[in-house]
């Protein structure tokens, strides 16, 4: 019989992330997004508004998001995670990436309410060679978490779900990034987007998971 885990590792909440962002965000990313409660709302650029982002948000929809046994058919259980869903790909210090003065300030700034940064820059400790992957991949995992020593398993969850988000904004930025050489001040107004977003959309993320029968965060294993 097949293995149904309830609760959260990182490589598992990673991938319900994922689902549920394929799931609500707009197709056009320059689309207007308003989140009231549990109701959503797309606003198109021609001004048409439409009931949810890319259908309507209804109490049964579950935005993506897979239940445990759905998971559990096709999680790689006994196989290493790809790279961007391993941990330490994800979390870091500040010093993995050179922050100036001034940009810790701001980022501190950026974060003020949050028990967590998002910082953009290359792993200065362990670098790798920008030939080996694709610039949207070099994109994605050259940004991270740096968590405060008070963050719980909500803050993870949230600075996850931030972190995805930040991820895909960077590669819809590509033709002004290079990867290489890259820091957060390049991208202040990416990361703002990506807190601001993830502000509108985290609360319904939190009850889509609990409804498809997700364990709360307090209890996964990070």
């Amino acid at each position: 019989s097949t293995v149904v885990y309830r609760v959260f590792n990182f490589a598992r909440m990673r991938a319900v992330i994922e689902d549920f962002l394929d799931a609500v965000l707009p197709a056009k990313n320059d689309a207007a997004l308003h989140v009231n409660g549990a109701h959503v709302e797309l606003k198109s650029p021609d001004g048409v508004v439409h009931n949810g982002l890319q259908k309507p948000m209804l109490d049964d929809d579950t935005c993506g998001i897979k239940t445990p046994e759905e998971m559990a058919r096709t999680e790689r259980i006994f196989l290493p995670p790809d790279h961007l869903a391993r941990r330490p790909t994800a979390f870091g210090s500040l010093g993995r990436a050179k922050l100036s003065p001034q940009e810790l300030q701001r980022l501190l700034q950026i974060f003020a309410k949050e028990r967590f940064l998002l910082i953009v820059g290359a792993n200065s400790k362990r670098p790798r060679s920008q030939r080996k992957s694709r610039k949207d991949q070099s994109l994605r995992e050259n940004c991270h978490i740096v968590l405060h020593k008070d963050a719980t398993n909500g803050d993870i969850v949230k600075a996850t779900f931030a972190l995805c988000l930040l991820r895909r904004k960077l590669v819809e930025a590509s033709p002004r990034l290079d990867p290489t050489t890259m820091r957060s001040s390049d991208c202040f107004d990416i990361i703002e987007g990506a807190v601001a977003q993830t502000d509108e959309l985290f609360s319904l993320f939190r009850r889509k998971v609990s409804k498809q029968g997700w364990e709360s965060p307090a209890r996964s294993m990070f």
